[in-house]
């Protein structure tokens, strides 16, 4: 599902990103899908937008990895929360566009 996404290149390039990736796996390990938090959660579209904005913008690279992790999170929460259906739509268009 992830094939290729935060590569040993992107994670020597940028340290910050190591950090997070380990919190992440860590937590994700422990507490499984339980462990998310943050936008795609909330159904918070501005802020998703907002960041690919500032990928495209600064770290285009990553672009395409933020929004498999994404996509990946999407597919998720419609399995788990089939009631969010639109809100889900609307997440997943904003990512793909």
């Amino acid at each position: 599902m992830l094939k290729g996404c935060f590569s040993t290149a992107n994670l020597v390039q940028y340290p910050s990103v190591k950090s997070l990736v380990r919190a992440a796996l860590g937590n994700s390990l422990s507490s499984g899908f339980d462990a998310l938090s943050g936008p795609l959660l909330r159904g918070d579209i501005g802020t998703i937008e907002r960041h690919l904005t500032a990928l495209a913008q600064h770290q285009p690279d990553l672009l395409p990895d933020y929004r498999a992790m994404a996509l990946g999170t999407v597919r998720a929460l419609e399995r788990k929360a089939p009631d969010r259906k639109i809100e889900l739509e609307r997440l997943r268009a904003a990512l793909t566009t």
